[in-house]
């Protein structure tokens, strides 16, 4: 089951822990794994690669696994983050969704946290938090 967060806002960072570089969240008694967030879409191509802006609110997250590992961020006064062009990404870059989700699910070999953007459908409304 994924749990996708409307909001960063609603991510309480004392409910993340971290099991063999596996990020989980915990809520109550149930433990998620990885962090997903519904965050709106705002792409630009780069050679290879998409650069995906983040608002100002991912930096909390950001220093928050800063402390363990890596930041993910590139430059804190314009957030973002660089995905790998491929077939995924393009649908995603080409759909006409105002949203894509943020996928913060483990720590790579290089201990950078890794992030996927999974699209966005409209009327994705299970295991949503509202």
């Amino acid at each position: 089951m994924k749990l996708i967060l409307n909001d960063i806002k609603y991510l309480s960072l004392k409910d993340i822990s971290f099991y063999k570089n596996r990020i989980n969240y915990h809520i109550k008694n149930f433990k998620m794994n990885g962090l997903y967030i519904k965050i709106k879409k705002k792409m630009i191509e780069n050679d290879n690669k998409y650069i995906v802006y983040l608002t100002e609110d991912i930096i909390l997250l950001n220093e928050f696994l800063e402390k363990e590992y890596k930041s993910f961020i590139r430059n804190s006064k314009n957030p973002s983050i660089e995905v790998v062009k491929n077939n995924i990404t393009q649908k995603i870059y080409n759909d006409n969704e105002k949203y894509l989700i943020l996928g913060v699910m483990s720590i790579n070999e290089n201990n950078y946290p890794k992030i996927h953007i999974l699209p966005w459908q409209e009327n994705q409304v299970e295991n949503q938090v509202i």
